[in-house]
């Protein structure tokens, strides 16, 4: 019988990976609690997201699942992270006199390695087969990611409607935050296991589109929070244990 059955006992160790190594991989279940949640209960070796495409999935994938987004344009996600998105290894542009007082774009062209993370999921978690054009860029702030994206839609969508849609769609999530009549900033998420996330219809275009901002706390949500997130699922434990969100 199945080790996953309910009452076995396990012998194997229960793994949340953080790395990228098993993001793309069909050995492991990927760990965006809010939507595969039902394949946590019984996984043995979960993949952590990345923290760009955390926030950019929670923003995207309702949307998607309505049928709401145009796959004949492109969305442009224009994100930035503060300086511990890169990791602890010291590096000459990332000394705190090399970033402050300044901004910049990296990873430019599609080139970024959350892209293929973040598609592969959009089109699992949402359907969505389209073109994304990702551009992340570095904030001179410690911590947390504030994406804005710009989103092709099928139908006008008049903010009062898109708020509602997502707040519909996130009832009773724990750690996420839907704002309405005002935009997420880092003030919002940092040092917290939260994804805040806020709209704004956008005027003066020929075709609808819709804006999507989306902030993160990059260490927290889009990473070490979020693995807690899941093994608490995993375990079985009160989903927020241990987080504040």
């Amino acid at each position: 019988e199945s080790s996953r059955r309910r009452g076995a006992k396990r012998h194997a160790p229960r793994i949340v990976d953080l790395s990228a190594d098993f993001r793309l991989s069909p050995e492991a279940v990927y760990g965006l609690t809010e939507f595969t949640r039902p394949r946590l209960a019984d996984a043995d070796l979960v993949a952590n997201p990345g923290c760009y495409p955390t926030a950019a999935l929670l923003a995207l994938i309702p949307l998607a699942q309505l049928g709401l987004i145009d796959l004949s344009r492109e969305i442009i996600i224009d994100a930035a992270s503060g300086v511990t998105g890169a990791g602890r290894n010291p590096k000459r542009e990332l000394l705190f006199g090399e970033v402050t007082e300044d901004y910049r774009a990296y990873s430019i062209g599609n080139t970024h390695r959350h892209l293929a993370e973040l598609k592969q999921s959009l089109a699992r978690e949402g359907g969505f087969t389209g073109d994304v054009v990702f551009t992340p860029h570095l904030l001179p702030v410690k911590r947390g990611i504030l994406e804005t994206i710009h989103v092709p839609l099928t139908r006008v969508l008049d903010q009062a409607t898109a708020e509602g849609l997502y707040s519909a769609t996130y009832d009773g999530e724990p750690c996420i935050r839907i704002m309405h009549g005002t935009l997420p900033s880092l003030k919002d998420v940092v040092y917290r296991n939260r994804v805040a996330i806020g709209v704004s219809e956008v005027v003066d275009v020929r075709r609808p589109r819709l804006t999507v901002i989306a902030a993160i706390d990059n260490l927290v949500k889009g990473a070490a929070g979020q693995a807690i997130q899941n093994m608490n699922v995993m375990l079985g434990l009160p989903e927020t244990a241990g987080l504040a969100c």
